[in-house]
């Protein structure tokens, strides 16, 4: 039996407002049947969160870190040292995601990368998509995101939690109304400037 092809998920959190997100919106979206359940039926999945090291005890300890075991392994990486960095946010978030992966070292060569932002929600349906493209043979896919006012859509993406499963199932059309419907204040402004 041939080798399943790997997939790490590589995501970023920390401070207590990212951790929730991720735990109660992003990783919920992931686990709808067209998200990583879809995924792991052709992929061996890893999902790396790379956090401060205070907040894996309640990562491990999440209902979402349960769920997600279901389908992928879960790692955590420490970014105690990058969290304070004098050059900013923007460079300790990319220097965080490089830390989701950094450890596969040679392996990452056979590896397909993904990156995903604590605070982003995928629609049902994205991964099983992603994973047709991988599998074929595409190497390089870019996804666009909206913004969208979270206090706003908030209620609405827990309100689509299965409290069965713990899953956030909303379909690409439903995300999308969504987010035309409460369209963050940046996206507004791109959009009235525009010809």
């Amino acid at each position: 039996m041939p080798e399943r092809p790997k997939a790490r998920l590589v995501t970023t959190a920390w401070g207590d407002a990212y951790i929730a997100k991720l735990l109660d919106v992003t990783i919920p979206a992931l686990l709808a049947p067209g998200n990583l359940p879809a995924m792991a039926r052709d992929f061996d999945l890893e999902v790396a969160i790379a956090a401060v090291s205070g907040d894996f005890e309640r990562l491990r300890e999440s209902e979402a870190l349960r769920r997600l075991a279901r389908f992928a392994t879960s790692i955590l990486r420490p970014i105690d040292d990058l969290v304070d960095h004098p050059a900013g946010y923007g460079q300790a978030l990319t220097r965080a995601l490089h830390r989701g992966f950094d450890d596969l070292g040679e392996r990452m060569i056979g590896a397909h990368l993904m990156f995903l932002n604590a605070d982003f929600v995928v629609a049902d349906g994205g991964y099983a998509n992603l994973a047709k493209r991988i599998l074929a043979g595409e190497s390089l896919i870019f996804a666009p995101s909206y913004c969208a006012i979270s206090e706003a859509v908030d209620p609405i993406l827990r309100a689509a939690r299965d409290p069965q499963t713990g899953a956030l199932r909303l379909s690409p059309r439903a995300m999308a109304r969504t987010i035309l419907d409460f369209r963050h204040l940046t996206v507004r402004a791109k959009t009235v400037n525009r010809r």
